[in-house]
């Protein structure tokens, strides 16, 4: 890995301050770039590659970032690297789309490095995602009208990724993890209950204690119904491709939790 955790930041604060200043202009002739934010984030793109290559360059001299358009976002001769660089956010449903253009894995047979930026419609959260090798087979086909563009299987993908800003939870796990409780809670209770009724039981005459025997049967079936109903859920989240959750980082130290991303 090339990039750490502190020149991303480093970066981020860069980008973040361009784009105040960037905000201001458009104020100034009454327009508001948050309107837009994918022309936003395109305006963007260009600083995210200024910035991130000079936190680069400061391990890798000969890196450099010329903009041009069919050539690599970013380049780092000493390592032989090629870097994409994505600035994204997340859409009105909740989702967030990790593409890149298809023909930019032609010619590459070991794979592309990407820098995927999350920033929030403020501009103030962010996450950083930086994905090591990704080939085209990391990607869904083309679908109709795309244009050339292509959707990561981020179910496929996340296993090359470096989470350098931010958090990337697997949805599964945080489903599992409920279910388990669930699991342990309805355990514990039913272990109370039984313990009572079965104290109940020692004291009790015999057309009473029938009752209760009865009723600790009843009860040792809806535990086992209700243990194996979580069990039905839990095996079903683990057989599930996973799907993310990506919370962002504010700079200033504040995590702001952001919609999950549904791996399809």
């Amino acid at each position: 890995m090339y990039i750490t955790r502190e020149q991303a930041a480093s970066a981020i604060v860069d980008m973040r301050d361009f784009y105040s200043s960037l905000k201001e202009v458009y104020a100034s002739s009454e327009m508001n770039i948050e309107d837009d934010l994918g022309r936003r984030n395109i305006l963007m793109s260009g600083p995210q590659e200024h910035f991130f290559a000079a936190q680069i360059r400061s391990n890798f001299p000969q890196t450099y970032n010329n903009g041009k358009t069919g050539e690599p976002d970013i380049v780092i001769p000493e390592l032989s690297k090629h870097l994409e660089c994505k600035l994204t956010t997340r859409h009105r449903s909740g989702a967030l789309s990790f593409q890149s253009d298809s023909m930019t894995f032609e010619g590459h047979p070991d794979g592309v490095d990407f820098l995927y930026v999350i920033a929030d419609d403020a501009f103030e959260n962010f996450s950083v995602l930086h994905f090591e090798g990704l080939v085209r087979d990391d990607f869904h086909a083309e679908s109709n009208g795309s244009r050339g563009k292509v959707r990561m299987k981020k179910h496929v993908a996340m296993s090359k990724c470096n989470v350098l800003l931010g958090e990337v939870i697997d949805r599964r796990d945080e489903f599992i993890d409920r279910y388990a409780l669930e699991a342990a809670d309805v355990t514990s209770n039913h272990s109370k209950r039984i313990s009572e009724l079965n104290e109940r039981l020692k004291s009790e005459i015999p057309s009473k204690a029938k009752k209760t025997a009865n009723t600790i049967v009843n009860e040792l079936r809806r535990h086992d119904k209700k243990v194996n109903a979580i069990k039905e859920k839990i095996e079903m989240w683990m057989s599930k491709d996973p799907s993310y959750t990506i919370v962002l980082e504010n700079i200033d130290g504040v995590n702001a939790c952001q919609s999950s991303i549904y791996a399809v």
